[in-house]
């Protein structure tokens, strides 16, 4: 039985490792840990303190740090103001999607498959302290080139693809030391065409240089979990928040249905390729791709 450690300085949300959906904890509503942490990351990027972000928005430290934690959702005049107060690019789209977003989920789920559902998977991603990714179709998007970022986007059918600077502000700098693991699935390594290969090179060049990632690949015929990309995000006073990301929409889980999803990760922690045997297939990849 995995021991539950609460958060003591926000909601009950429970990070479990290893995961055990038998364990009975209480957890805040996904679609407020999501919002709340969205909130976070906005007020960060302003470099504005708790204590003057909750003055400005005339209410408590407390009580703003119970938004940002998801202990409540903020109330539609709240989540107003906190938006025009952290100058969020976008704002016009994203008050009607997390309204939306707060109204109809409820629980250890939440889609988010409304305009801008691609810049709020990335505040999100900013707040984690770590992060570790299973993707078996591509890279995740805080890895990718520029190159390699236009050749997915070019070849997604999606109504309401994110606008570059968006796509660009996603991807993590290599200074930005953060901890990531990427399982990565065999088969994307040889996922090209003739015109693709000189970008893809590039691509796993730039990957195996980032020294914050460790990249395990998964071998043929492991896939643990459908096309997408599921993300696990440690964000801090033993919180912990899943997202399944597609080309048009993240679902994100916490409690159980976390707990369920990150027992594909630790399945993959024991089959995938160690370290060094990825990081000569991943040479080996590119040496092939490379005239």
């Amino acid at each position: 039985m995995a021991t539950a450690v609460p958060d003591t300085t926000g909601p009950e949300v429970f990070r479990r490792h290893p995961a055990d959906p038998d364990d009975d904890v209480p957890i805040a509503g996904t679609a407020a840990v999501v919002t709340g942490t969205i909130l976070r990351a906005a007020r960060r990027a302003q470099d504005l303190g708790l204590a003057d972000a909750a003055r400005a928005l005339g209410t408590t430290a407390a009580g703003l740090a119970g938004i940002e934690g998801g202990v409540k959702p903020p109330s539609p005049r709240d989540l107003t103001r906190l938006l025009d107060l952290y100058e969020l690019p976008r704002a016009d789209l994203h008050w009607p999607a997390l309204t939306s977003l707060l109204d109809r989920s409820y629980g250890e789920t939440a889609v988010d498959d409304g305009p801008g559902w691609y810049e709020r998977l990335a505040w999100c991603e900013a707040e984690a302290e770590r992060t570790t990714v299973y993707s078996a179709t591509t890279l995740p998007h805080p890895v990718h080139t520029t190159a390699y970022s236009r050749l997915w986007w070019q070849a997604q059918v999606v109504r309401d693809a994110p606008p570059p600077e968006a796509v660009e502000a996603r991807r993590r700098r290599p200074d930005d030391d953060r901890p990531m693991t990427l399982y990565l699935d065999e088969s994307v390594l040889w996922r090209h065409t003739a015109t693709t290969r000189a970008a893809i090179a590039a691509q796993f060049t730039h990957l195996s240089s980032l020294p914050w990632v460790e990249i395990r690949i998964v071998p043929l015929g492991l896939r643990a979990f459908p096309a997408g990309i599921l993300t696990a995000l440690s964000l801090g006073s033993c919180r912990y928040l899943c997202a399944e990301e597609t080309g048009a929409a993240a679902a994100y889980s916490t409690g159980r249905a976390a707990a369920q999803r990150d027992t594909i990760l630790t399945t993959l922690e024991a089959e995938a390729r160690t370290p060094l045997l990825s990081a000569s297939l991943l040479r080996g990849a590119v040496t092939s791709y490379t005239p």
